[in-house]
């Protein structure tokens, strides 16, 4: 039996002196985590990472991971910042006290994706990446939000601002990403898989399946949503990352009192 279940209630509770870091997906920066770091900031200290300019999603997590207080803390990763997820999990699991991923997958890219991505490299070498966002759009957000102006606007304002260097790098470091299927069931953390209905780049049944993989796991569907969550149902995307929060550090406070109440073993004599 698949082991993921699915969040249906709320938690009440505080995330004492803890740490969450938000990866942005492709093309993104801290803008698409407004309003989770406006609003969860009473329960966890947000920082949103500084992506750099590679095309190495190893180095990038390493150099992500830099940016970390000591000490454990949480991590939530959109599209390719789910990749970066997975990376620091490979780097550091023993820091990562919970992980959220969202809308993203453990799995190489296939051979339709590099196509793609080398094809959007040579248009924004060419000097037509406005179009070519615009175009896009219908892809990344779900058909009831196409004619959304406010959630349009907000998506072509937050890519549209990505250097031909940075999108050119972070493709190819995408598009070499490895093949993290073999550590899913090491993720042993409590974890939230977050698809959207109607996401075109990555589809539920492939975010479903994948999060099967996770022990105890718990898988959310948005209805409405697409590729872009923080844009599309950013009131949703807050509620259940807070109670993912508080979830895991009412694990977290239960796991230490177990650990500081275990009987002294005696030696005999």
């Amino acid at each position: 039996m698949c082991p993921v279940k699915f969040i249906q209630t709320r938690v009440c509770g505080q995330v004492q002196n803890h740490t969450l870091l938000l990866i942005p997906g492709f093309a993104c920066d801290a803008r698409m985590w407004q309003r989770q770091t406006r609003e969860l900031h009473d329960i966890v200290d947000c920082i949103v990472a500084d992506v750099p300019e590679s095309d190495d999603l190893t180095k990038i997590a390493e150099a992500v991971l830099e940016q970390c207080p000591e000490g454990e803390f949480s991590v939530c990763g959109a599209s390719m910042g789910g990749y970066l997820a997975f990376e620091l999990w490979q780097l550091a699991p023993e820091r990562i006290r919970s992980m959220a991923l969202l809308v993203t997958a453990p799995y190489l890219d296939s051979a339709s994706s590099a196509k793609r991505r080398q094809s959007s490299i040579a248009v924004m070498r060419a000097g037509r990446g406005q179009s070519m966002w615009a175009a896009a759009v219908s892809r990344f957000v779900a058909p009831e939000n196409r004619t959304n102006r406010t959630i349009v606007r907000n998506i072509l304002a937050e890519v549209g601002v990505c250097s031909q260097t940075r999108f050119e790098r972070h493709h190819k470091a995408m598009a070499a990403r490895r093949d993290n299927v073999p550590i899913l069931e090491t993720i042993t953390c409590p974890t939230l898989v977050i698809s959207g209905r109607h996401d075109g780049i990555i589809d539920a049944a492939t975010a479903f399946d994948f999060a099967c993989q996770i022990p105890n796991a718990r898988f959310v569907l948005l209805e409405k949503c697409g590729h872009m969550p923080t844009f599309e149902q950013p009131d949703l995307i807050t509620d259940y990352l807070r109670q993912w929060l508080e979830q895991s550090s009412r694990r977290h406070r239960l796991e230490r009192i177990q650990l500081e109440h275990q009987p002294v073993r005696r030696e005999a004599g």
